[in-house]
C-alpha cells in the first residue's frame, strides 16, 4: 500500500514536472491524501490512515505547500496514539501546536492538540501534564462554543483518577461531563462516561450496579446505531460474568461482541475476543469449539500483521492439542509458535514453547530431543535474566545521569542566587539609613513572629520524628521476625538435605550391601526397607527444596513462579497457564519470598484439596501495584463456613498480604472452583 502511495506521486510529478515548486493550486494532492486518511481513520483502519497520512506529507514536502503542515503533523500524532505509539504522537502534536499557535483565530485546531496531548498524558500516568493540556483544551472549547470537546476533556480528568484508584474524585468528572453531555444531547459522549463510571463498579467489585449502567449505555447505543461501543459494552459487561465465575454468561457476552466487533470491522478485537472465547471453551474441555476459535483468532491475526499474537494464539493452540493427547499436532503447534515469537523477538512465548516441546518429547519418551529443548528453555532463561540485568542497570545509569545534569543545573541556580542576593545586598546597604527607623521596627516583629514560627516547627518536627522512630521501630521489628523466619527455613533446609538426607542415601548404600550379602528371605525384607529409605529420602528433599528453593535467590521472584507451575504441569495431571504482564520489576528480597509463599499457598491448597484439572494465575505490574488473579476448577467451598474460612492454609495467605500492606478477595462456592484476587503495593 505504501509503495503504490509513493509510486502514484512520483509518477504524478514525472507525467508534470511542472508540479515542483508548482503554485498553492497545483497541490490538491496534498488534500486528498488528507482526506483519505480520515476517511479511513472513521472506520478504525489506522495503518492504512498512517500511510495516506505519510503520503500527504510526503507530497507537501514535494511540492513545498506548508500550509497544511499543522493539520498533517496533528493528524499523524493523533492515529499514531490510535495505535498506541505514544511517545511518537507526542513528538507530532507538540510540532502540531507550535505550527498552530503562530496562526491567528486557530481555537478549534489549538483545542484538538491540547486534548489529544492532555490524554497520551493520561495514559503515561502523568497527572499534571495532563491537567495543564486538558484545561487549555477545556478553555478553547469554550471559547468557540463546543460543548461535545469541553464534556470529553473532562471526562479525561475523571480517567486521570480512575487509573489514580481515586475513585470519588473521578465519579465527580464523570458526573459533571454526563450531565452537561445529557443537557446537551451529545450521546456519544454520554456513552464512553456512562461505560466509565460501570468501570469504576467493575473496580469495586459491585458487577450488578457495573451492568446496569452498561445495559444504560447501551440503549444509547442502538438509538444512534454505534456498533463500536457496542462491543466494547459486551466485553465489559461479560467481564462481569467472569469475575463472578459465571463462565457460561461471560461465554454468551463474548458472543455478541463479536458479532459487533465484526459489523464494524474492528479486526484487532475480533482477534482478542476469538482468543478469549476459546480459553473459555478449553476451560470447558470443549476441545473442537477452542480449535475453531483460535483458528480464527490465528487468521486474523495474521490479515492485520500482527506475530505477537500470532505466536501466544499457536502456543495457546499447542495446550488445546496436548488437553486432547494430540501430541503430534500439539508439537506441530508449539513449533509455529517458536517461529513467531522468534520474529518479533517475543521472548516468553519462545520460553514456554521451548518448555512445552521438551515436555512433549518426554511424554513420547524421546529424551534426546527432550533434553535438547530443555537445554534452549534454560538458554533462554538465562539470556532474558541478563537482559533484564542489563536494563536494570541502564536504567540506573540513566537515572544517575539524570540527577548528575540535576545536580549541574542547581549549582548554577545558586551560583545565580547568590550573585542576585549581592545586588540586592548592595542596594539594602545604600537605603539603609533611609528606613533605619522603620527597619528596626520590621526586625522587631519579625523577631517575635520568628521565635513563635520556630517553637511551632520544632514541636511539629519532634512530633513527627517520634512518628518516624515508631514506624521504623515496628517495621525493624516485622522485618526482624521475616529475617528469622526465612533464615530458620533456609537453616532447616540445608540440615535436611545435607545431615538427613546424607544419612538416609548412606543408610541405602549400607542395605544394598546387605542386600546383596543376605539370604533370599532376609534380601527381600532389605529391599523393602531400602525402597522405604530411598522414598524418605526423596521426601526430604522434596521438603527442602520447598522450605526455600534455590531458582527463586538466583533468578528472582518471576521464574521461581515460573518453574512452580512448570512443575506441576510435569509432576501432576493438572494443566496450568502462568502469564506475566507488564514490567517485570526488580523487587527486594523479602517481598519477592512472600509473594512466592502466597502464590505457592494457594497452588499447595489446589493439589491438595480442590481435585482441579485446570489452573490459571496471571501476574500484572502497572502503576506500582503488583496484581495476582489465581483460579482453579476444583471442588470450591463454602467460604461463608467458619471450618472453610480457618483451612485451606486462607489465614497463611491472609497474613503474608497485610504484611504487604496489600488486598485479597477469595470468590469460591462449592462445586465452581476457587479464584484469589490480590493487589500488592510494589
Amino acid at each position: 500500500m505504501c509503495m503504490r502511495i509513493v509510486f502514484s506521486i512520483l509518477l504524478l510529478i514525472l507525467i508534470n514536472p511542472i508540479y515542483i515548486g508548482a503554485s498553492i493550486s497545483d497541490t490538491s494532492l496534498v488534500i486528498k491524501y488528507y482526506e483519505a486518511s480520515e476517511r479511513e481513520m472513521e472506520i478504525y483502519n489506522f495503518k492504512t490512515a498512517k500511510l495516506y497520512n505519510d503520503s500527504a506529507l510526503l507530497a507537501s514536502k514535494l511540492f513545498k505547500d506548508t500550509r497544511y503542515l499543522g493539520k498533517l503533523y496533528q493528524q499523524k500524532g493523533i492515529v499514531l496514539k490510535k495505535l498506541q505509539n505514544y511517545d511518537s504522537a507526542l513528538v507530532y502534536l507538540d510540532i502540531s501546536l507550535d505550527l498552530g499557535q503562530k496562526e491567528i483565530n486557530n481555537q478549534p485546531f489549538l483545542a484538538e492538540s491540547y486534548y489529544n496531548i492532555g490524554t497520551i498524558y493520561v495514559k503515561n500516568a502523568q497527572k499534571e501534564q495532563a491537567f495543564i493540556n486538558l484545561d487549555s483544551a477545556i478553555s478553547l472549547y469554550t471559547q468557540i462554543d463546543n460543548i461535545s470537546g469541553v464534556c470529553k476533556s473532562i471526562m479525561a480528568k475523571g480517567v486521570v483518577y480512575t487509573n489514580m484508584r481515586v475513585y470519588d474524585t473521578a465519579l465527580v468528572y464523570y458526573i459533571e461531563s454526563l450531565e452537561l453531555a445529557s443537557d446537551n444531547n451529545i450521546e456519544k459522549v454520554k456513552i464512553q462516561t456512562l461505560i466509565n463510571i460501570a468501570n469504576i463498579y467493575i473496580r469495586s467489585d459491585e458487577y450488578k450496579k457495573a451492568r446496569k449502567i452498561f445495559d444504560d449505555a447501551y440503549e444509547i447505543c442502538n438509538q444512534i446505531n454505534d456498533s463500536v461501543n457496542k462491543a466494547t459494552i459486551r466485553i465489559n459487561r461479560a467481564v462481569t460474568f467472569l469475575l463472578e465465575g459465571d463462565n457460561d454468561r461471560a461465554l454468551e457476552g463474548f458472543k455478541l461482541a463479536l458479532i459487533d466487533a465484526i459489523r464494524v470491522n474492528d479486526k484487532s478485537t475480533i482477534g482478542l475476543l476469538n482468543t478469549n472465547i476459546a480459553i473459555i471453551y478449553t476451560g470447558k474441555k470443549e476441545y473442537d469449539l477452542a480449535l475453531k476459535y483460535l483458528y480464527e483468532a490465528v487468521e486474523v491475526f495474521e490479515d492485520i500483521g500482527n506475530s505477537d499474537k500470532i505466536a501466544t494464539t499457536y502456543l495457546t493452540l499447542g495446550n488445546v492439542f496436548k488437553g486432547m493427547k494430540e501430541y503430534s499436532l500439539s508439537l506441530e503447534h508449539y513449533q509455529l509458535a517458536v517461529k513467531y515469537s522468534s520474529e518479533v523477538n517475543q521472548k516468553q512465548t519462545k520460553l514456554k514453547a521451548f518448555r512445552s516441546i521438551s515436555i512433549l518429547f518426554e511424554k513420547q519418551n524421546d529424551f534426546e530431543n527432550a533434553y535438547l529443548f530443555l537445554d534452549k528453555h534454560k538458554t533462554l532463561r538465562d539470556t532474558i535474566f541478563e537482559d533484564k540485568k542489563i536494563k536494570y542497570l541502564s536504567e540506573y545509569q540513566a537515572k544517575f545521569n539524570k540527577f548528575e545534569d540535576e545536580a549541574k543545573i542547581l549549582k548554577l541556580e545558586n551560583e545565580q542566587v547568590k550573585s542576585n542576593a549581592l545586588a540586592a545586598r548592595l542596594n539594602y546597604q545604600r537605603n539603609i539609613y533611609l528606613g533605619l527607623v522603620l527597619f528596626a521596627l520590621l526586625v522587631i516583629i519579625s523577631i517575635v513572629l520568628f521565635f513563635r514560627w520556630k517553637s511551632k516547627k520544632n514541636k511539629l518536627i519532634s512530633e513527627q520524628k517520634l512518628k518516624q522512630l515508631e514506624s521504623e521501630r515496628k517495621l525493624a521489628n516485622a522485618n526482624s521476625v521475616l529475617a528469622g523466619e526465612e533464615k530458620e527455613r533456609k537453616r532447616i533446609a540445608q540440615e535436611l538435605h545435607d545431615g538427613i538426607g546424607v544419612l538416609l542415601s548412606t543408610a541405602s548404600i549400607h542395605f544394598s550391601n546387605v542386600e546383596d550379602k543376605a539370604d533370599k528371605g532376609i534380601s527381600e525384607m532389605t529391599r523393602k526397607a531400602k525402597l522405604l529409605l530411598d522414598k524418605a529420602s526423596t521426601e526430604i528433599r522434596h521438603i527442602s527444596h520447598n522450605m526455600m528453593p534455590g531458582v527463586l535467590s538466583k533468578f528472582g521472584i518471576y521464574e521461581a513462579l515460573t518453574d512452580v507451575f512448570e512443575e506441576i504441569d510435569e509432576d501432576t495431571e493438572i494443566n496450568t497457564s502462568f502469564n506475566i504482564e507488564g514490567e517485570q520489576k526488580v523487587l527486594d528480597e523479602n517481598t519477592e519470598i512472600m509473594i512466592y509463599r502466597i502464590v505457592q499457598e494457594m497452588v499447595n491448597n489446589t493439589i491438595k484439596h480442590s481435585g482441579a484439572s485446570e489452573v490459571l494465575c496471571s501476574i500484572l505490574n502497572k502503576n506500582d501495584i503488583l496484581s495476582i488473579v489465581y483460579s482453579d476448577n476444583g471442588s470450591g467451598f463454602d467460604i461463608t463456613k467458619t471450618e472453610s474460612k480457618n483451612s485451606f492454609g486462607l489465614n497463611g495467605i491472609q497474613s503474608r498480604v497485610d504484611f504487604l500492606e496489600g488486598k485479597v478477595q477469595l470468590v469460591s462456592e462449592t462445586g465452581k472452583g476457587t479464584k484469589y484476587f490480590i493487589e500488592i503495593p510494589i
